[in-house]
């Protein structure tokens, strides 16, 4: 075997491999005599076959396997003789085989970055300092009661923000009704910012049974090209308006949180506390994680392998569509569309490898089982969800890739700057939602 390995460009590489062409013909050879102890065909004993006719049926066919095992196997070794540290799927492109002479194939492929990890100590990190106060648990308070209040129908007081409404519209533009323009019994809470600006303050001061036109004109940048700017006139039919009414906080309401049986408000209060404080204490720490890795990987940009990007590309698409109820939309979604977000995620996914390799980090059971239990004290039954964790091969290696990531996490921030900032709960708590939307 002669092997010539070459750089065509960054991380890729092409691997030029001759065979010799003793080692080829034995191998179809020793082939050829193998199957014809096995083959049937018609006029013969098994095994009786002549060599002959098994090479004018299935020689073709022989030589096509034997090379593919012939390059394969070479490339392999190639790989432990050159010490290539090979990145994605290798691809093949075969020679012109020639009956008694050495055979010539290449192979394209890429390898890992070589990694040296630098300015560790020049990472940033802002650690929020956050404290739950007693108006944290009322606005929460708050909130539970707004997820629990019921709707009265109000027949004589007018529409206001905040109401729910059912409502009949006609929508037209230049006197033509256009697509998507007309609704039936269409039911809508004022104040969301649902519909185009003006619509839900054109319901505002209506009553219930009232008929009324309302001309708005569609934004810039509406999503219809047709409608983009034009002016549009709607017939509204205001057919029911309800009003919220949000329930007292006493033992009926406390009923509805799995709390002990003649629980007290203040029970109420301390397990919502203890709730508040589990979900600001994970979100400190990926905030935190997030900063690290940010900062990790501005102080070591480096190559990634394409191949790599593209199969980052194709789990983004998977897990998007996985999510989502447009599947068939987020399938025909240029790759473009997810190549940023793939590229950072296999850097990141590289340089924390390397800081998990160079300090010879390994998991930490305590912290698996620490990862298992918050994220089973979600959950109705901890003990359970635990136990079907750890019934599940799969899930149970994303939560120790977690641990490991949280060693490699912070082994980083031994050496960081760390400053802390005062914030309130509700402030911080925004900022996290605020960066979760943005990264969708």
């Amino acid at each position: 075997m002669q092997v010539l390995v070459e750089t065509t460009e960054d991380l890729k590489k092409r691997a030029t491999i001759t065979l010799f062409s003793d080692d080829i013909e034995k191998a179809i050879k020793d082939k050829v005599v193998k199957t014809a102890k096995t083959v049937k065909m018609d006029g013969f004993r098994k095994g009786k076959v002549p060599i002959n006719l098994i090479e004018q049926r299935y020689g073709e066919s022989i030589q096509q396997d034997v090379l593919i095992d012939f390059m394969q196997d070479h490339f392999s070794k190639t790989i432990l003789q050159e010490k290539l540290n090979l990145a994605g799927r290798p691809q093949y492109l075969p020679g012109k085989y020639i009956k008694n002479e050495n055979y010539t194939y290449s192979v394209e492929f890429e390898v890992y970055p070589e990694i040296k990890l630098k300015d560790l100590e020049l990472i940033e990190v802002e650690k929020p300092i956050v404290s739950l106060n007693d108006d944290d648990i009322d606005n929460m308070l708050e909130k539970l009661r707004h997820q629990k209040k019921t709707w009265q129908e109000i027949p004589d007081l007018p529409a206001e923000m905040g109401d729910r409404v059912t409502l009949d519209f006609t929508g037209s533009v230049d006197g033509e009704k256009f697509e998507g323009g007309t609704a039936s019994d269409f039911v809508m809470n004022l104040g969301e910012g649902n519909m185009i600006p003006g619509f839900e303050e054109g319901i505002v001061g209506h009553k219930m049974s009232e008929e009324f036109n309302i001309t708005l004109t569609f934004p810039d940048e509406y999503h219809s090209e047709s409608l983009k700017g034009k002016e549009s006139q709607f017939l509204i039919h205001l057919k029911k308006i309800e009003k919220f009414q949000l329930p007292e906080i006493n033992e009926e309401f406390i009923k509805n949180f799995n709390l002990p049986e003649e629980s007290s408000i203040e029970a109420l209060r301390a397990e919502i506390r203890k709730n508040m404080q589990r979900e600001l204490t994970k979100a400190i720490r990926k905030r935190i994680k997030e900063q690290t890795i940010t900062s990790l990987c501005d102080l070591n940009k480096t190559k990634v392998p394409l191949s790599l990007i593209e199969e980052e590309i194709d789990a983004l698409r998977t897990k998007a569509a996985s999510y989502s109820d447009k599947k068939d939309i987020i399938k025909e979604l240029p790759r473009s569309v997810f190549a940023e977000k793939a590229e950072s995620r296999v850097l990141v996914g590289l340089l924390l490898t390397e800081v998990i390799d160079q300090n010879k980090l390994t998991v930490d059971e305590n912290k698996v089982q620490v990862f298992l239990e918050e994220i089973a004290e979600a959950y109705e039954n901890p003990k359970e969800t635990i136990e079907f964790y750890k019934n599940n091969k799969k899930l149970m290696n994303n939560i120790y890739n977690l641990a490991l990531e949280e060693e490699a996490i912070q082994v980083l921030l031994k050496n960081a700057k760390i400053t802390e900032k005062p914030i309130s709960f509700s402030e911080f708590m925004k900022q996290i939602h605020e960066t979760d939307t943005a990264n969708g």
